[in-house]
């Protein structure tokens, strides 16, 4: 993870993936048990994007204190 603006971009990534999870649903390509296991993928994803993203914040926010030697 270098910035929040890649953080962004694979935010949108994974919305994309979301609504076509829904779109396959809806003409019933996916079946409940599918589209649930799709709905897993996306929101695992989201936790560890998350999670790096709160990673990201914190070291920022640690390098900002730090005191200049």
């Amino acid at each position: 993870m270098g910035s929040i603006a890649e953080l962004r971009e694979e935010t949108l990534v994974l919305e994309k993936y979301w609504e076509r999870g829904v779109e396959l649903h809806s003409v019933g390509v996916l079946d409940g048990d599918e589209f649930g296991e799709w709905g897993s993928v996306c929101m695992s994803a989201m936790v560890v994007m998350g999670l790096d993203g709160m990673q990201f914040v914190i070291k920022s926010r640690l390098e900002g204190l730090a005191i200049p030697h």
